[in-house]
Formats: structure tokens, sequence, C-alpha cells
């Protein structure tokens, strides 16, 4: 067993921060697709820690507002049961859910980080950047806000989910990926000088070169560092299982070796893998693509 790195599965059966329903499927579909099994066989002790759903809440306002306090409540209970697993020295494997459950699990991996007197990193994997406020968001989903929430650039209370409230610093925040950003997004990423590839940059230069210069610039500001997965990275010919696919995204290979490389960078002490969407999915493509990211992730190699 690979005691030095033990797993701990906690799903996130959540998808009231998005657009389209469906990805709080996405932890039982990947657990009947054997995701336990492929942790075993790559040697982990590997455990579970169950489920974070969305409950139902009682508020007089409409619709919209109901799900933002249903976002606010998971991140809560993902940020504590995210404390419980670090605490304990595992290694924690986020399934959501949509993407706004970064704002418990990061800000968590945030303060367990800085408790320690270690400074905490963000690697973003993403076509979108999800740093729209709530005033420049064209969908007004919290799935497009979990990183301004964590860099705390609006007053809302998924800004305050952190103990100590920004979870992070502009510099501690890398993007790869990206390749649909709204004017706004633009903006703040410019402004606050947020380290961002896009795929302008992968194509330009291989992805092992992006990966190489993302590690380092997370080396240099960062002692810690979770892993934030958004499956529409991808292109979607390989993922038609998420909610918002886009053209022009990481080929299969691709995928799979900036899981390698980070394997190899030995720079991660969390990962989650985000926007599964089982109803959208075509015979279990995108499910199994998942599990055999997170192998690779997680140490499956050729040789």
């Amino acid at each position: 067993m690979n005691e030095s790195k033990r797993i701990s599965v906690i799903g996130v059966a959540s998808d009231v921060g998005g657009l389209y329903r469906g990805a709080s499927q996405a932890p039982a579909v990947l657990r009947t697709r054997g995701l336990p099994d492929s942790l075993s066989q790559l040697g982990y002790l590997a455990g579970d820690s169950g489920d974070i759903i969305a409950v139902e809440v009682d508020s007089e306002g409409g619709q919209e507002i109901v799900n933002h306090l249903q976002v606010v409540q998971v991140a809560r209970n993902l940020y504590d049961r995210m404390l419980e697993v670090l605490a304990n020295d595992t290694f924690p494997l986020i399934i959501g859910g949509d993407h706004s459950i970064s704002t418990g699990s990061v800000a968590a991996f945030s303060d367990h980080c800085r408790s320690r007197g270690q400074r905490p990193g963000l690697l973003w994997v993403d076509t979108h950047a999800d740093i729209n406020t709530p005033q420049t968001s064209p969908s007004a989903c919290a799935f497009g806000m979990p990183v301004a929430a964590l860099l705390g650039i609006f007053p809302d209370t998924l800004s305050r989910i952190s103990s100590n409230p920004p979870a992070l610093l502009a510099e501690q925040i890398v993007y790869v990926g990206l390749r649909d950003v709204d004017q706004g997004e633009r903006r703040l990423i410019r402004d606050m000088r947020i380290q961002a590839y896009t795929m302008k940059e992968i194509d330009a230069v291989g992805l092992a070169a992006v990966v190489e210069k993302a590690v380092a610039h997370l080396r240099q500001h960062c002692d810690c560092v979770i892993l934030s997965f958004d499956l529409d990275v991808c292109d979607p010919q390989i993922v038609p299982g998420t909610g918002t696919p886009k053209r022009g995204g990481l080929t299969f290979r691709e995928s799979h070796l900036l899981m390698e490389l980070l394997w190899d960078s030995n720079i991660l002490g969390a990962a989650e893998i985000v926007e599964l969407n089982p109803v959208l999915d075509k015979d279990f493509e995108t499910a199994d693509l998942t599990i055999s990211l997170i192998e690779s992730l997680l140490g499956k190699s050729i040789l």
C-alpha cells in the first residue's frame, strides 16, 4: 500500500451552482464505474468520506436566492469535511459536482496550509476563468464565480467561507487551458496580474512547456497546491458529458500528459475533478475518461 499518500474520496452531489442539472449524479456514477478499484490497484490506502449534498432550504426569495443559499451550504459542509480529511494527513480527492464547490474545497485547503505556516496555491485547469462577480457575470450562476470569491473581490457569503479571507492572493493562482473568458474576467486577470496560460500558449509552445512554467510559478509563490480540474477544459469530442462544452480544448493525450506531469512534479496536496454530467454523457465515455485521468494524476504509468 502507498500509505504515504493515503486518499479519501469526497463526493459532492450538487449541481445547484450551475446552469444544468445532472452533475450531482457524478460521484455515484464514478464509484459505480470503478473509481475505488482503480485507487486500490494503484496501491493506495483509499477511504471514502461520503457525499456532500444540497438539501432544501427555506427562503422567501425566488429560486435564484434558494440556489445561492444551497451553494453556500454545500461550500460550508465541504469546507468542514475537507478539514477533517486534511487533519489526518490524507490526500483529499474531491469528485463534483459543479465548479461552485471550489469555494469550499479550496478555502479549506488554503486554511489548512496556512495553519501549518505554508503558502497555499491553486492550479485552475479550465476553459473558463470563473472569476466573474455578480456585476460582471452574464449567467449570474455561482459556478462562474468561485475564483472571485476565493480572492475576496466581491462582498458575499461565498467570499467568507475561509476562516481568514481572502483564501488566496492573486500570485497564488495559475490558470491553464483558458479559451472562453468574459470581458470582465479578462480585465480582472490583467489588473490583478494572475498567471494565465490559454490554449494559444499551449498550441504555440506545447503543453509540457506550459505545465513547466505553471509549476515553476507555483513553486516560487506557494508551498502546497490544490488542483481544480474542470472537465470542460477537454475538447467536446472526448467529453460529451459536461454542461458547458467549447470546441478546441485539450486532446485525450494532452489531458493525460498534464496529469502525468503533475504527478511527476509532486506539488499537489489535494485535487478536485468537477463538471461531469452523467445525464449528458454517452455510454459513460466522460465518466470513464475521468477515472483514467485520475489514475494518471495519481501515478499510473505506461511502464
